[in-house]
């Protein structure tokens, strides 16, 4: 189990995380921004950078322990749990690409 912090709140994972400086198995941060722009410019920007899926991890999302992924194509959000969200997002992304 690992803490981490995103926006000032600890964040517990159920699992360890990978080791500093080593890279994440079939993901990469194409942007990220923790800006004060509103969501609607951050997801035009999503998709000029050709983002296909994006993470909204919100106050709302983190204080319930969840985000959304959104699938920029066809506009579909789920809600996934931040406990083993890696293991979330590969699936959601599966089920995606399996339709």
């Amino acid at each position: 189990m690992a803490t981490i912090t995103l926006q000032g709140k600890k964040i517990h994972t159920a699992g360890d995380l990978p080791a500093v400086g080593s890279t994440a198995p079939d993901f990469r941060l194409v942007a990220g921004d923790f800006s004060d722009r509103s969501l609607k410019a951050l997801m035009r920007r999503a998709d000029r950078l050709g983002a296909t899926y994006v993470l909204l991890v919100g106050d709302d999302e983190l204080s319930g322990g969840a985000a959304n992924l959104r699938h920029m194509g066809t506009k579909e959000q789920v809600a996934i749990t931040i406990d083993n969200f890696v293991e979330n997002i590969k699936r959601q992304i599966g089920a995606s690409d399996d339709s």
